[in-house]
């Protein structure tokens, strides 16, 4: 019973971040639908929201929160989708979508920092 309400919440709260993302602009995110047979769970990791141009991300509803885990499972999927950028989005507890935790390395915000820098120039 308790993997079946995991899995319901996985998918919910993958829905709803993209959802979130799409509603400030990132019309192309989509949540990617949770592995269905045995064989799929065997599959690389990847990104849990994809449609975002250079970024796997990755979403995690535990309540116990791993930074640096966290962080290391993100990236590794941006490895494999061939993304530069891996961004986790961590579960917080009674705020809306757009206030969750946003985790990434130092290196992948002095990124987008760069990037924004440059569309303004």
């Amino acid at each position: 019973m308790a993997d079946a309400q995991n899995r319901k919440r996985s998918r919910e709260y993958r829905e709803r971040i993209a959802l979130a993302l799409r509603a400030e602009g990132i019309e192309t995110a989509q949540p990617v639908p949770l592995a269905n047979r045995m064989s799929d769970a065997f599959r690389p990791p990847h990104g849990h929201v994809v449609g975002v141009e250079g970024v796997s991300i990755l979403t995690s509803t535990s309540y116990e929160i791993r930074p640096g885990e966290l962080l290391d499972r993100a990236e590794r999927a941006a490895q494999d989708d061939q993304n530069p950028l891996g961004v986790a989005v961590q579960f917080r507890a009674a705020r809306p979508a757009e206030d969750q935790f946003a985790i990434m390395s130092l290196r992948t915000l002095a990124t987008l920092l760069r990037d924004r820098l440059e569309a303004r120039s």
